[in-house]
């Protein structure tokens, strides 16, 4: 239960180092497809002018839960909704998934979890779903606790608008990414799950941002292609043991089918060995008490962290085969962050003409191309 509330209240807040960050944006051919460009849209397509050539508003949430726009895919936009509500029978979580197409939004489906049913009784639902190309779904994460735990999950939507799992995959770690008990094995891939995936040509990408991992699904099957670290140093072994400091600065889908990423160095995620930049342990605390702690942990030291570890890294990853590639920083784009506010605002997207957009204190800069 602990764990779920930590998920909704992180997946919606955890970014206090980059709390600007806007969603992976998606290629739509020569077009652009943002996400959350403006208040009250959902998502709108720009051309590589610069000119809008469709926008979309929010959807009209079900039980006035919090509403993300996600993802779009085949001429269709996703968006989910969530909220975490008490009734007669005591706690729930509830999910909705929607998609726009033929000019209107519509519930694909929705579902309510019970942290205290009985393990027995529970039915697993998505925070969110990603179009597969043989008509299910992707999510990574599930409301879901206990033995059955698994990272990535394979849907199917009823006809009466049920969510059903049709299969799941662990992690491809060298261990299981849950324990029996349900813990995580590796608390420095604990925010698995806590992004958007990025949707890249035929690829999904989930990430951890605590430690610069990679998970590349195939967008057609939904199977696991392979599992890539950004650095190193940031071993199985070494994640096993600890959070360091995040060290993902952004990532978003290049126009050729592969991902540009923005990171801080190899030593400042090594640094989660110094008791200055360690994350609280949630261990034996509510998940309120745990989020005001690390919200004042992030406050105390972003300051700290950017000062002991200025220097940003850009890079190319090639999905197709895997490799990374560390490129020159682009035009115009800050290469070191040198206090809290250059880290909180460090947040980037494309332009569909190819150069970057960089987020400064809530106004896109214009910058160059990668």
């Amino acid at each position: 239960m602990k764990a779920l509330g930590l998920f909704l209240i992180l997946s919606g807040a955890l970014v206090a180092q980059n709390a600007l960050a806007p969603n992976p944006c998606i290629w739509d051919g020569p077009n652009l497809v943002v996400t959350h460009p403006e208040r009250g849209i959902a998502a709108q397509c720009e051309s590589p002018t610069g000119k809008i050539v469709w926008k979309v508003p929010h959807p009209k949430p079900l039980q006035g839960g919090s509403l993300l726009c996600y993802d779009y895919c085949n001429g269709r936009l996703y968006a989910r909704e969530h909220r975490r509500a008490q009734d007669a029978e005591g706690l729930f979580f509830f999910t909705a998934i929607f998609v726009f197409e033929e000019g209107k939004w519509r519930v694909l489906a929705q579902g309510k979890w019970r942290p205290t049913a009985r393990e027995q009784d529970q039915h697993p639902v998505p925070f969110e779903l990603y179009e597969l190309g043989n008509g299910k779904y992707l999510s990574v994460g599930s409301m879901l606790k206990g033995k059955g735990q698994r990272p990535f999950y394979i849907w199917r939507v009823s006809s009466s608008g049920d969510f059903e799992v049709t299969d799941s995959f662990d992690a491809g770690l060298g261990k299981p990414f849950f324990k029996p008990d349900g813990k995580h094995q590796y608390p420095g891939l604990f925010d698995l799950g806590l992004y958007p995936i990025t949707r890249c040509g035929g690829y999904l990408v989930a990430a951890s941002q605590a430690s610069g991992y990679f998970w590349v699904v195939d967008s057609g099957k939904g199977n696991l292609k392979r599992v890539v670290r950004l650095f190193n140093g940031l071993s199985e072994d070494v994640v096993e043991k600890k959070a360091g400091l995040p060290v993902l600065l952004g990532v978003q889908p290049t126009r050729d089918g592969d991902l540009l990423i923005a990171s801080r160095t190899e030593t400042a995620g090594l640094f989660g060995d110094d008791t200055r930049f360690q994350h609280p342990d949630s261990a034996g605390t509510s998940s309120e008490s745990w989020w005001s702690e690390f919200l004042r942990f992030h406050n105390r030291h972003a300051d700290e962290s950017s000062k002991a570890f200025p220097v940003v890294q850009w890079w190319h990853f090639y999905l197709g085969d895997g490799r990374l590639h560390e490129v020159a920083t682009p035009q115009n784009v800050k290469s070191r962050i040198e206090c809290a506010d250059d880290l909180r605002n460090f947040n980037w997207r494309f332009k569909p003409d190819g150069n970057l957009l960089f987020l400064d204190q809530m106004t896109f800069v214009e910058a160059g191309k990668p």
